[in-house]
């Protein structure tokens, strides 16, 4: 018998915390983060290790984008575990739950994992409030799905990303949602659907467009460090990019 002890020295909502088990091969890194070294980890199936490098190829890279303009990585660790593919991916603070099918030995997944990692800032650093206010979390996750093409392929990567997940929402979303909705107050029933995921990605875009960069990416770091680790509301998010920017 093995008896496992895991420690965090930082506050995190239940839903964040997970343990996994089973027959894995790992494999480790190391990021020189901002502040820190941070290890990295990969837990996979014994036959997926020669995937692992081709998969998590731009690893470091994207790690660096999501720095750069949201702030230093807010975990100890960086961790994936495969998991079976019907669980889908969650972003557990600093050890997410990654499907078995996203280790392709390809970046064909890529976008997939950096969506799951930026959730370290956004969901896991500053929580939201409310199943009502899981835009915070889910369409900034998906905004950054673009952001990370810009930092490592350019701008016109980044503006296609965006312009292709723009037609989807335009044609699909309140098809898929049962009609419009604001991204804030959503029904229950529609917490993890189209207007949360593709239109609250296209909002954190059009804000970013309506104050500018400068204003925009300054606003979002400060407002990661006012409520590191605890939750915010969509409410709090505007009225404190508010004040900070001077912009209604």
């Amino acid at each position: 018998t093995s008896t496992w002890h895991w420690k965090t020295d930082y506050s995190l909502p239940t839903y964040l915390i997970s343990a996994t088990t089973g027959t894995y091969a790992l494999q480790s890194d190391t990021y020189n983060g901002e502040q820190a070294q941070i290890p990295i980890t990969y837990y996979s199936r014994p036959a997926d290790t020669a995937k692992t490098a081709g998969t998590f190829i731009n690893m470091k890279n994207i790690l660096g984008v999501f720095e750069s303009h949201f702030g230093a990585y807010p975990f100890e660790r960086v961790g994936y575990t495969g998991t079976p593919g019907g669980l889908g991916a969650m972003e557990h603070a600093s050890n997410v739950s990654y499907p078995f099918s996203g280790w392709t030995g390809t970046t064909s997944s890529e976008w997939w994992y950096a969506h799951e990692l930026s959730h370290m800032w956004f969901g896991n650093k500053v929580t939201c409030a409310s199943a009502e206010d899981m835009w915070l979390n889910e369409g900034w996750a998906v905004w950054c799905e673009s952001l990370y093409k810009e930092g490592i392929y350019g701008k016109q990567a980044y503006k296609e990303n965006m312009r292709s997940k723009l037609k989807d929402v335009l044609q699909s979303t309140h098809v898929d949602d049962g009609g419009y909705y604001a991204v804030y107050g959503i029904p229950q029933n529609l917490t993890y659907g189209s207007t949360v995921y593709d239109k609250g990605g296209q909002v954190t875009h059009t804000l970013r467009g309506y104050l500018g960069d400068s204003l925009f990416f300054g606003g979002v770091k400060a407002y990661l460090q006012q409520y590191a680790y605890n939750y915010a509301s969509s409410f709090d998010l505007r009225d404190f990019l508010t004040t900070y920017s001077g912009i209604d």
